[in-house]
């Protein structure tokens, strides 16, 4: 199983601004490339212990959101599937989002 994943930061046109965003990816199978509906994704935050999951589309995509920025252990497990454990790190870029 393959976990595979972007970071995606929201910016609005308004005043405010977030330090928040998006965590999301696609689960595929290692050696055919197709997409593993249905698969679990959970995170967790290792700053601050903060948890949750998602499960992903037919399609095999995911989206993990809000999420602060910190140190993240995300696992994904399907059916079938030995768990695929990945360790990313999102840290808020210095020059923020316009």
């Amino acid at each position: 199983m393959r976990v595979s994943w972007a970071l995606v930061l929201l910016a609005t046109h308004t005043m405010a601004q977030s330090t928040q965003g998006v965590m999301a990816g696609r689960i595929t199978d290692l050696r055919s490339g197709i997409g593993l509906g249905g698969a679990e994704v959970s995170w967790e935050n290792t700053d601050t212990g903060a948890k949750g999951r998602a499960s992903a589309n037919g399609a095999g995509y995911y989206a993990l959101a809000p999420l602060s920025p910190g140190l993240y252990v995300v696992h994904a497990a399907c059916d079938r599937y030995q768990p695929a454990p990945a360790t990313t790190l999102w840290r808020r870029s210095p020059l923020g989002c316009t």
